[in-house]
């Protein structure tokens, strides 16, 4: 089918141009879908606004900004000696004055910007100690145990009971020391008593105090012991310090696993290259 154009050369100048010219002049017939990107210029307009990076995100806590995540160009420098502060310094400088695998640059201060240089270690050994107070609270309930005495127990026996209770208040938990007739022993005179009682008060008095008032009867005398404020804190002193300890290794095996597993992957990686090449 002619195109409309066709039809009106042909009308008009049929007689003097020949059909295949017409044709030629028309062109095909054939509608082309539209081109979006055509006759578009793509180079920006003198008039147009600049395109700018997009900014990140503020951080939540503008404290906890880091390094080069640090948005300001001059600080002042905290001193690690008098903690006194430096003359504003271009930040670039202080970051290429640190080993940044050991230490990390701490934003302190917003108005004015100050910044304070931290080691990593004790940073991760706050971490470490927190983490232990936080479980030990956790389990810091009292427990309470029965030491049981025989008054007719030999001397070794004697000693070595008394050392069991001990013991279970250094741990910071409480004694219940029961003293009672063996059955079938014979019966032990009140001033022999009165001797065993007291070897245990003074052992137990160097780390404990009693915190219930006895209670006697025809058949037994219960002592309540329980340890003293500071045994409790050198105690559980001490308990953290291990548990530290042991956090400790535990982050520099996994901190060693990490760098063997890293160090498996490059030697991998320059293999594969070494292939290609």
């Amino acid at each position: 089918m002619a195109t409309p154009l066709i039809a009106c050369l042909a009308g008009i100048c049929s007689k003097s141009i020949p059909s295949h010219t017409l044709r030629a002049i028309a062109g095909p017939s054939k509608i082309h879908p539209f081109d979006p990107t055509h006759h578009l210029h793509t180079s920006p307009s003198r008039h147009a606004a600049p395109v700018r990076p997009r900014q990140p995100a503020p951080s939540a806590n503008p404290m906890s900004l880091r390094d080069r995540q640090i948005p300001y160009r001059t600080v002042q420098l905290v001193s690690p000696t008098d903690n006194s502060l430096s003359e504003p310094t271009p930040l670039r400088t202080i970051l290429n004055s640190y080993d940044h695998a050991t230490h990390t640059l701490s934003l302190v201060s917003l108005e004015p910007p100050i910044v304070k240089l931290l080691n990593k270690e004790d940073i991760r050994q706050k971490v470490r100690k927190a983490e232990v107070k936080a479980k030990l609270n956790r389990k810091s309930a009292v427990e309470e145990k029965e030491v049981q005495v025989s008054w007719a127990s030999a001397s070794g026996d004697l000693k070595h009971k008394c050392a069991q209770a001990r013991g279970i208040l250094e741990k910071g938990d409480r004694a219940t020391v029961i003293y009672a007739a063996k059955a079938g022993s014979d019966k032990v005179s009140q001033g022999v008593q009165g001797e065993i009682t007291a070897m245990f008060e003074k052992e137990l008095e160097e780390v404990a105090v009693r915190w219930k008032e006895d209670e006697k009867s025809k058949a037994t005398w219960i002592q309540f012991w329980g340890p003293m404020a500071k045994v409790r804190e050198e105690r559980r002193a001490k308990v953290e310090e291990e548990e530290v300890g042991k956090k400790k290794e535990r982050d520099e095996k996994k901190e060693a696993r990490r760098k063997k597993e890293e160090e498996r992957q490059e030697r991998a990686a320059r293999k594969a290259a070494e292939i290609v090449a």
